[in-house]
């Protein structure tokens, strides 16, 4: 009885495929169908074309059904020829979402992906104009970074992406038995990742330092381990004070090195950030960026200099000084 029942149960979950069910004409208004029937059968063919004026909402001028158990693969649609298909920028996508066809004169806006900037400032649209569209162009950064370092026995936190902006991070973590030796952090600084960790097995990472100390690491003893925005803590030789590293262009001030005294931390550093110049006014080919602390000055597009210096990442500007002025003067006194 129980083998009877299985039997009953399989035929049940595993229908003949001849049952599948066939389709009714599709609809189509301002065309045509071949072959022209009223039933198709599941599996079946059948192509369209429009009338004069019009054409398919396809990437070509006929379209193609596919009946698939009672459904068409999609439904058959006549536009304007003067009307656009859906748009596609490289590198961006759709502020709202996208319909199938566009009436001429329509516009569609569009945001860079991660990593890319507009290649004219106020062209954000796509205009449809008599069945083409003009769009808009996004180009990378010159700031930002593609993949980040890979890193043997660890891996990257943060979900996997190609393309990352200027002071993005990603953060390392090393396979069960092995110990970190370096920064777990990689910066995005200027289109350039600062150098990644490594990950060494624990006895190789214990024995380098077998002959200086014993296997104690005395900082470890201080709780919570200290952290520094932009930056990290090497354990050094004998784990008995930390090293402070900054990111690349990043400036240290403070001690670099970090002691656990009677328990507490002593004094921690800090990492100023840089300044990312706005070339706006600039000559372009100039660098892009100061540390800390420094001072500069860049020649403006008319002619003049600019003084810039940098105070944690905030470049403050000193207005454009046109040095036209002042070489006239010394030709009408020289005359």
């Amino acid at each position: 009885m129980r083998i009877v029942l299985f039997a009953l149960f399989c035929v049940w979950l595993f229908p003949d495929s001849n049952n599948a069910q066939a389709c009714q004409s599709p609809e189509l208004s301002q065309g045509f169908l071949v072959p022209q029937q009223d039933v198709y059968q599941h599996g079946s063919k059948v192509f369209y074309s429009c009338d004069s004026g019009l054409k398919p909402a396809l990437q070509t001028w006929w379209g193609e059904l596919v009946c698939e158990n009672g459904k068409w693969s999609h439904a058959a649609q006549c536009i304007a020829v003067n009307d656009c298909f859906a748009p596609e920028v490289p590198n961006a996508k759709p502020v709202q979402p996208l319909q199938t066809s566009y009436s001429s004169n329509s516009r569609v806006n569009f945001s860079c992906n991660k990593g890319y900037q507009f290649e004219e400032v106020d062209v954000h649209e796509a205009v449809c104009t008599d069945g083409q569209w003009k769009l808009p162009m996004c180009k990378r950064k010159l700031t930002a970074c593609g993949v980040p370092p890979s890193v043997a026995d660890a891996v990257i936190t943060q979900p996997s992406q190609n393309m990352f902006d200027h002071t993005d991070r990603v953060e390392y973590r090393c396979k069960n038995g092995h110990e970190m030796v370096g920064q777990k952090f990689s910066y995005c600084m200027f289109g350039v990742w600062t150098p990644a960790p490594q990950c060494e097995t624990w006895k190789s990472y214990r024995s380098s330092f077998s002959e200086v100390n014993s296997l104690l690491f005395p900082v470890r003893e201080c709780k919570p381990y200290p952290t520094i925005e932009n930056g990290d803590f090497i354990e050094e030789a004998g784990g008995r004070t930390l090293k402070a590293e900054c990111a690349s262009y990043y400036k240290l001030e403070g001690p670099e090195q970090v002691m656990c005294v009677s328990g507490q931390w002593s004094e921690l550093p800090v990492c100023k950030a840089p300044c990312l110049l706005d070339q706006s006014q600039m000559v372009r080919s100039q660098r892009p960026y100061l540390i800390h602390g420094e001072e500069d000055q860049f020649w403006c597009k008319w002619g003049g200099w600019v003084k810039v210096k940098c105070v944690d990442g905030k470049a403050q500007y000193e207005e454009c000084k046109c040095i036209i002025h002042t070489v006239s003067h010394l030709l009408t006194n020289t005359l």
